[in-house]
């Protein structure tokens, strides 16, 4: 009971963030996370960290509560807001942050989900969800792609750490940000990357190559995306929303 009281928030909203503001769904998937973690205590209190395990539990009922109905169901009109928002929260940034994860398919809002606001490595994400770590990194990513000339751009935010003394800018809220373009693996790839760690200790890094994966040979002389267009995804409030 008193795990159960200590985790229901985090829970709920973690499942309105999966089921993208569907407050009526999320609630029945926390209802049977802990159903289940009831049933099985006596196994569970004995893992290191009961509260990552009831975690895993919801994405993982979430994403056969998917494949079995997401047929028959459809979308809220309005997305209401999540439960438990603070009052520094930006409703209408928190909406477009939940309109986002309504568009993206289950699998991908689950990665969204355990990587960026469960702070899940690859791994540990790939574990929940019964998939391999590469499955989750193709997740993790976009390619942009110049439709007249072809050229592809891969780029991909991670929460992650990197060199310290990489700063080269402060901004008036405090937070560090880094602006670099790196040699890639391949001849004439080059990799743009901005870092942002936050007063709170979060770290986002984002990257762009000009090629359409890290290890793929050059497509264009530079990234279709610029070092302030990434500089502006890195440090966007966006990133701050779940908790």
């Amino acid at each position: 009971m008193e795990f159960a009281t200590g985790r229901a928030g985090h829970l709920l909203r973690s499942a309105c963030l999966l089921t993208s503001g569907d407050t009526h769904l999320a609630e029945d998937l926390v209802q049977e996370t802990l159903s289940r973690m009831y049933t099985l205590w006596g196994r569970v209190s004995r893992i290191d960290n009961p509260a990552a395990y009831a975690q895993t539990v919801l994405v993982r009922i979430f994403l056969t509560h998917r494949r079995r109905y997401s047929a028959a169901e459809r979308p809220l009109a309005e997305l209401p807001d999540a439960p438990a928002a603070r009052s520094t929260d930006d409703p209408a940034l928190r909406l477009a942050l939940l309109q986002a994860l309504r568009e993206l398919p289950p699998k991908d809002r689950a990665v969204v989900v355990l990587r960026y606001w469960e702070d899940r490595s690859v791994e540990d994400t790939a574990d929940a969800m019964n998939v391999s770590s590469a499955a989750v990194r193709t997740r993790c990513h976009v390619v942009v792609v110049d439709s007249k000339s072809g050229r592809r751009t891969y780029i991909e935010a991670t929460r992650t750490a990197g060199d310290k003394e990489a700063w080269n800018e402060t901004l008036p809220d405090g937070t560090k940000v880094g602006t670099r373009q790196l040699p890639g693996q391949q001849p004439g790839v080059v990799q743009l990357r901005v870092d942002a760690l936050r007063v709170n200790g979060r770290w986002m890094s984002v990257c762009a190559y000009n090629a359409p994966s890290p290890t793929s040979r050059k497509s264009g002389a530079a990234p279709l995306i610029t070092a302030q267009e990434l500089r502006t995804i890195a440090t966007s409030r966006s990133w701050l929303l779940a908790r």
